[in-house]
């Protein structure tokens, strides 16, 4: 069981970074081809898109994942999610078409996110949660590679020809159609001939009942980047959100190495078989993970930013750069925020996880109509910063009190953000280029290594003494 469990790490893992840095260097591509006003229309086309698709998919797949791998007639099944994720992929698509007949813009601006919402329907057809949940890893994210492969190739045809802007979201529909949809010769093959077929109302009820309370966690934890930019986009101009969302998507690039240890990790700890010791090694596992990669090279290049920024961005997007930092860091708060709502979850506090990501929201939504007008987007990253820090309070007081865990447990994420900052400030007081980031990160990990064996050595002791 356990080789198959870190069979399917491996694999998941793999397309996590495969898939991460194609879709990082297809936005970085994107940023440098085009100047922060048309920069910040396809953030916000993007944005509008992630938004739709989380809408279209309120914890579906995270929720099917969990239990594909106990449903006997596998192929109905599979039929019954396709119905009720498209009914409510035209359900969103409405909407947001209302919406977009009422939002006052131009109407080029309209046009481009009209061709931007059809991506939503591909989405339908997103099949990984189906061999996630049979733990066949090397063929759950299949389609998902491929999309990103193809619309990466075509957006670097499309700028060696010189194209327009407007051409991508066009791009992105032809990308997504044809990665989604090349995954159904492989259902096929595992799981027999499917038809789509009607439902009764009351079944996709029903089974929307058991997926909208992991589908507010999905959300929630999108919020605060999907929100800023709505904000930004409604009061500011598109360069503006060109500026924010060079900023956010960096500190996305930075947190990444988070998102691809939990999203790979997601589809082991949910199926809820360990006992307390196998959960313990796994939970163990990744806070050791979460210090070595997130902490030890978070803190160094946030405090190097301007040097990396110029680089990725060039010089369009230097105003951003010093907002580029404060969401980092932000991320880095909300990555031991995650930490602790995933142990709330296997303690079946799923409900408290949920308190803290909704308070997180409304701050943030608090603060940035308070702070977006007189301070800009330094203002929106203000706000999430401060919602993040409040989010953490929380999250250390549900900690404390349901998880109950062991002061090394608490001291030992602190011992390393600390001694991370002290070992960077010190060397970027000398060292300010590539020579400072680079020994900075060398020596933070250094430093983080000998805090994991630490206090792990101290747990054997006390394990001993118990």
């Amino acid at each position: 069981m356990i080789k198959k469990e870190l069979h399917s790490l491996k694999w998941s893992t793999i397309y996590q970074v495969l898939t991460s840095a194609i879709s990082y260097l297809t936005i970085i591509i994107l940023a440098r081809k085009y100047d922060p006003i048309y920069y910040g229309i396809l953030i916000f086309g993007f944005n509008s898109l992630e938004f739709l698709k989380i809408i279209s998919d309120p914890g579906i797949t995270l929720y099917n994942i969990s239990i594909f791998p106990h449903i006997k007639n596998r192929k109905e099944f599979i039929s019954q999610v396709f119905y009720v994720r498209l009914i409510l992929s035209i359900f969103t698509f409405i909407i947001f078409l209302l919406a977009l007949f009422l939002y006052s813009t131009s109407f080029e601006l309209k046009i481009v996110m009209l061709i931007f919402s059809f991506s939503i329907f591909p989405y339908v057809f997103d099949s990984r949660w189906i061999f996630q949940g049979s733990l066949k890893m090397n063929l759950s994210f299949f389609s998902r590679a491929i999309f990103r492969l193809l619309f990466f190739t075509l957006i670097v045809i499309a700028i060696r020809a010189n194209a327009p802007y407007y051409y991508v979201p066009y791009l992105l529909f032809l990308a997504s159609f044809l990665g989604y949809l090349s995954s159904f010769p492989l259902i096929l093959r595992y799981y027999g001939n499917f038809t789509i077929s009607f439902r009764p109302l009351t079944e996709v009820i029903a089974f929307l009942k058991n997926t909208i309370p992991i589908g507010m966690n999905q959300m929630l934890i999108a919020s605060n980047g999907i929100i800023a930019i709505f904000f930004i986009g409604y009061l500011m101009r598109s360069s503006d959100v060109g500026q924010y969302g060079a900023a956010y998507k960096y500190s996305l690039l930075v947190s990444g190495i988070l998102s691809i240890i939990l999203n790979s990790l997601l589809p082991i700890i949910s199926k809820n078989t360990f006992n307390e010791n196998q959960f313990k090694k796994y939970s163990d596992f990744y806070l050791n993970i979460l210090i070595l990669s997130i902490f030890s090279v978070t803190i160094p290049i946030i405090i190097y930013t301007n040097i990396i920024y110029k680089l990725i961005y060039g010089n369009k997007y230097l105003a951003s750069s010093s907002l580029a930092a404060i969401l980092t860091f932000a991320n880095l708060i909300m990555a031991y925020v995650h930490f602790i709502g995933y142990h709330l979850i296997s303690r079946g506090k799923q409900s408290k996880y949920t308190r803290i990501l909704f308070v997180e929201f409304i701050l943030n939504l608090f603060f940035l109509t308070i702070l977006l007008p007189g301070y800009g987007i330094y203002g929106a990253g203000i706000s999430v910063f401060i919602a993040s820090i409040v989010s953490l309070i929380l999250a250390i007081y549900y900690y404390r009190r349901y998880i109950k865990p062991s002061l090394s447990n608490m001291l030992k994420p602190l011992l390393a953000v600390a001694f991370s900052f002290i070992i960077t400030i010190l060397i970027h007081y000398k060292f300010t280029g590539w020579s400072g980031l680079i020994l900075s990160v060398i020596l933070v990990i250094i430093s983080n290594f000998f805090i994991i064996i630490y206090f792990r050595k101290r747990a054997k002791d006390e394990y001993q003494e118990k």
